[in-house]
């Protein structure tokens, strides 16, 4: 009696098992179904009509493609948290810079309407709710709130060679910097080629401040602590009508 008993159980376990499990990929079925929807769906441009692209709300804005998560990750437990954008000079040719939990994706939108997942980037260390990218000459610098992070840094170049069959393609960091940790966000001021580090485990928080007028060889210069946590910011070159500060770095 105790070993059916024992059987049963076991027995029970597993098809509550089962039958969880089949619920989890019935609900991931259904995600990715929608999501193809979704993306066939959006062809072409959508207007902003009344307030609305597709289901989007919008004004002055219309929609000209969509591409869903589960396409720049098969981990259905990524999320997306920050965007950026890099337009190389020469030939005119745009991207987009996403930033996800466990990496950075690369997106050519040259033409809005048939956007292109070229390759990712993964994270320098772990997996983060938080990355932040900007650009510079040509390179992005990566920061993220994973511990040990730094800055990563990626020659952007390298997405214009990339065959439309080979996509998305696993890049590697062009270089890295570790004078930081971990980072909330970068914030560059490219008139001075100087990146500021904010959020960060350095300089109680604050400016945490990187040389990268040479953009594969960051150094350290410095920092500003008196103001704390830094959450934001943003860095200028002084042009107001105090002669005295012209030409000086703002944050």
């Amino acid at each position: 009696d105790k070993k059916d008993k024992k059987d049963r159980n076991k027995k029970d376990k597993k098809d509550k098992k089962d039958k969880k499990d089949k619920k989890q990929n019935d609900g991931k079925k259904d995600k990715e179904s929608d999501d193809k929807l979704r993306r066939a769906q959006v062809a072409a441009s959508i207007p902003c009509i009344n307030g609305l692209a597709d289901n989007y709300p919008c004004e002055n804005v219309d929609l000209h493609s969509f591409i869903p998560l589960s396409e720049l990750t098969p981990n259905d437990s990524i999320n997306g948290n920050d965007i950026w954008g890099w337009t190389h000079g020469p030939s005119g040719r745009e991207f987009a810079l996403m930033g996800l939990t466990d990496s950075t994706v690369f997106v050519e939108i040259t033409d809005p309407t048939d956007p292109k997942y070229v390759g990712f980037l993964f994270s320098h260390t772990t997996c983060s709710s938080w990355r932040d990218v900007k650009t510079h000459a040509d390179h992005a610098f990566v920061v993220s709130e994973a511990s040990g992070h730094g800055m990563q840094v990626f020659d952007l170049t390298q997405l214009l060679d990339v065959e439309e069959d080979a996509m998305p393609v696993q890049f590697q960091e062009t270089a890295h910097y570790g004078g930081v940790g971990n980072a909330h966000n970068v914030v560059i001021n490219e008139d001075s080629g100087l990146a500021f580090g904010v959020g960060t485990n350095t300089f109680l928080g604050g400016l945490h401040i990187v040389d990268i007028s040479d953009p594969t060889n960051p150094v350290a210069a410095g920092g500003f602590s008196e103001d704390g946590y830094t959450h934001d910011a943003q860095c200028v070159k002084y042009d107001g009508p105090d002669s005295g500060y012209t030409g000086s770095d703002i944050c």
